[in-house]
């Protein structure tokens, strides 16, 4: 195959949107954005959300990884340690559905902390 080497042009990165200026009524839009926020998941789904990020968090902690924002590898690893855990009968601790819940509670984390949320890396969404 040998040719001439790729060479790949260089990009500048987009400049940051700069924030609007606020004005009394984009003031309550903003504060009826945030209920409309707390509101959209119910009690029970926050409550598993939270506790995923917590379980998350605490593999990163004990492996050394970053939590936020994510690297889609740790994600990956992160669900390769559930898909491993068994419990005291030799079956695994966690089933697909609560890896996924975990997965969303990662996502929301991410998303919420305007960051780019890992669990959609092809990497990582194809597990």
């Amino acid at each position: 195959m040998g040719g001439s080497p790729v060479r790949l042009a260089a990009v500048e990165a987009p400049e940051a949107v700069p924030e609007p200026e606020i004005n009394d009524e984009l003031r309550e839009l903003e504060a009826v954005s945030l209920d409309l926020e707390t509101h959209t998941l119910s009690a029970n789904t926050r409550r598993a959300y939270e506790s995923a990020w917590r379980s998350f968090e605490e593999f990163c902690s004990a492996h050394g990884l970053e939590p936020l924002p994510a690297h889609p590898e740790t994600v990956r690893w992160y669900v390769a340690w559930m898909s491993m855990q068994l419990d005291e009968h030799g079956l695994p601790r966690f089933s697909v559905a609560t890896i996924r819940q975990r997965l969303a509670g990662v996502a929301d984390r991410h998303l919420r902390d305007g960051v780019l949320d890992p669990t959609g890396h092809r990497g990582v969404s194809g597990l």
